[in-house]
């Protein structure tokens, strides 16, 4: 998400932000920039080797081709497990909406949902080493994929491997039946707060809504509780899997907003709890203390001081992203030449303004902006338009017309 949104009246910010666009931030403030203030997101172009050798006249073309294959894979792809991630959660969404409207999927549904999708994405891409896809994608489309097909009538896929298709199955055996007993969903993939109807916080130099969209909400038909639901997927649910989920800023965030949601909806019901529906791509060979079954639900329970508290980190943090943009001068003098059209937006668009955090850089195989990043600032406009491609900035959802 671009930032700001806009400016007030007493040259305050006003700006919406979601959790991947702050997490991304506090990583790292130029990671921040290409994914967001760029003029568009950056990705990887294939043929690196070829277009580095062109600017860079060999210097460092291995580093730069090997730091190239992390993170977003060419021409806007995913990486294959963040992909599965997506279509898990688009069939969770598929599932979920049967079952608002009171019906109960049956196992030849499901199936056929995740199979269907399955060809939306074009999963079966991934199958294949190309330019645009490494060998490491492809390594890890077999390993889930399981190398077999289901062939049968699943919608117009003939070939759906086993891998997913056992995923939808044993969800289904496991977890359907005592949903659609237990659980009145209220709402599917629902945005909120591109409206401003979030309210995190202000001061002199902000003013901060928050944006993000729960893969459901739902209300326990027993005890009467509503929750917001999270989808994750993740190759094995290890003994940690449950400790991940707080403090975290996606969950707290999730909690605060649907309270809002639920008392702007008329229920009178006190939200304090997050649910992680957590689902394993691979299936350990044994259950063990540190390897449980495929499915696995945390609850992550917030009280009223933890909100407070989350929000005003939030505040103090969008408050640091905007100095980051300004560079270290004195705030009041900012604000006074941001009001009207004296305020230079080209300062927002500048990298310099916002800071490398190198510790960041190494993490989770490494950041997919390394190969800017490590050369001299002289030659990383080169290297931008020479080995990424443009691409529209990350929006948690958008309105409709009728919104």
């Amino acid at each position: 998400m671009k930032i700001p949104t806009e400016i007030d009246s007493k040259g305050r910010w006003v700006i919406l932000i979601d959790h991947h666009t702050l997490s991304t931030y506090n990583k790292c403030a130029r990671k921040y920039y290409y994914y967001n203030q760029c003029d568009s997101l950056v990705q990887i172009q294939p043929s690196i080797h070829e277009a580095g050798e062109k600017i860079l006249e060999g210097s460092r073309i291995q580093q730069l081709a090997s730091q190239a294959k992390f993170g977003i894979t060419t021409k806007g792809r995913f990486r294959f497990k963040t992909q599965v991630g997506i279509w898990w959660s688009d069939v969770m969404s598929a599932l979920y909406e049967i079952i608002a409207k009171g019906k109960t999927p049956l196992l030849k549904d499901c199936l056929e949902i995740g199979s269907m999708l399955w060809l939306k994405h074009d999963m079966n891409s991934y199958a294949i080493q190309t330019p645009e896809n490494s060998p490491y994608e492809v390594k890890n489309y077999e390993k889930f994929c399981d190398k077999g097909f289901v062939i049968g009538n699943l919608g117009d896929v003939t070939r759906y491997p086993v891998g997913p298709f056992n995923m939808v199955n044993d969800y289904f055996k496991e977890r359907i039946t005592g949903d659609v007993g237990n659980l009145k969903i209220i709402a599917t993939e629902a945005g909120f707060g591109l409206k401003r109807e979030i309210y995190v916080g202000e001061n002199d130099y902000v003013v901060v809504f928050w944006v993000g969209k729960p893969d459901k909400i739902a209300m326990d038909k027993h005890s009467g509780e509503i929750s917001p639901w999270d989808h994750k997927t993740v190759d094995y649910i290890s003994k940690n899997f449950n400790e991940q989920w707080k403090p975290h800023p996606q969950t707290c965030g999730y909690v605060m907003a649907t309270n809002i949601i639920v008392n702007n909806l008329g229920i009178d019901k006190k939200v304090n709890k997050c649910i992680i529906n957590g689902a394993a791509r691979l299936v350990p060979q044994k259950i063990t203390p540190d390897y449980r079954g495929r499915f696995e639900r945390v609850i992550v329970k917030y009280t009223d001081s933890e909100i407070e508290e989350w929000k005003r980190d939030v505040l103090k943090k969008v408050t640091r992203l905007r100095e980051d943009i300004n560079g270290r001068e004195d705030f009041r003098i900012i604000n006074q030449s941001l009001h009207g059209e004296e305020f230079d937006l080209q300062r927002i668009y500048n990298p310099q303004h916002y800071v490398q955090q190198e510790s960041s850089c190494h993490l989770f195989g490494g950041c997919e902006f390394r190969p800017i990043c490590s050369q001299p600032p002289e030659f990383r406009e080169q290297v931008i338009k020479s080995l990424y491609k443009a691409k529209e900035p990350w929006e948690p959802y958008y309105l409709n017309e009728e919104d």
